[in-house]
């Protein structure tokens, strides 16, 4: 008799964890997916809302290949750069890429010399 008792109550156990993980595997494509949602966003939304971010979330959320696709862009070697404007270091004056078209060769450098 104390054998479909103990089926019963694994069986029941069985049922609440499988609950518990479709519950969080559900969580975790919401999370996903709202985190692919604001990479889609400009720079400036995107870089206020990842500041309150905590760091475990970079490890346990797939951020590069989203990052990767979300900012993939669809320009291809020698397509004309699109154009931006960029402040001055000093924040006096401001810089267009289009104002440089045609006159002299303009190079981008992206990162750090420190």
């Amino acid at each position: 008799m104390h054998a479909p008792v103990l089926n019963v109550q694994l069986s029941s156990i069985a049922t609440k964890l499988l609950k518990i993980a479709g519950a969080l595997v559900a969580l975790y494509g919401v999370i996903t997916a709202a985190l692919f949602a604001i990479m889609l966003q400009s720079p400036d939304k995107f870089a206020g809302t990842m500041r309150y971010v905590p760091w475990p979330a970079f490890v346990v959320l797939p951020f590069q290949p989203l990052w990767n696709v979300a900012r993939k862009g669809h320009l291809a070697v020698g397509d004309m750069a699109p154009d931006f404007s960029l402040e001055s270091p000093d924040h006096k004056s401001t810089f267009q890429l289009s104002s440089m078209r045609g006159q002299k060769p303009v190079v981008l450098v992206f990162g750090s010399y420190t």
